[in-house]
């Protein structure tokens, strides 16, 4: 894996990560911890309860998704070792795009 592509400080231009993780992917551990990917640490638990939607669709995810599309990364994401560099309107066309395939697939 070059880290030139994926590990690599943002930039001006380039200040977001090719990541759609958030909006189509999600682990939920043995604990019940939600993580929104491989390499972020869990953002929320589900409670005994509770809706798994709500820790999807919650204020947490909510602020992730937030930040990959403003380029305002937390220090997770600019260290992600997994998604290589993007600028947010790249980010935007592809969410746009992969959203719209998803809902003709339905």
């Amino acid at each position: 894996m070059s880290m030139k592509r994926y590990g690599a400080a943002t930039t001006a231009e380039k200040s977001t990560r090719d990541c759609l993780d958030p909006w189509f992917f999600a682990m939920l551990n043995a604990r019940r911890q939600l993580q929104p990917c491989c390499w972020h640490p869990p953002i929320g638990t589900l409670e005994v309860g509770a809706s798994l939607n709500d820790l999807l669709e919650g204020p947490a995810m909510r602020e992730l998704r937030r930040q990959l599309l403003t380029g305002e990364l937390n220090e997770h994401c600019q260290k992600c070792p997994a998604r290589s560099l993007a600028t947010p309107a790249e980010l935007r066309a592809r969410l746009e795009r992969s959203l719209a395939e998803e809902a003709a697939s339905e």
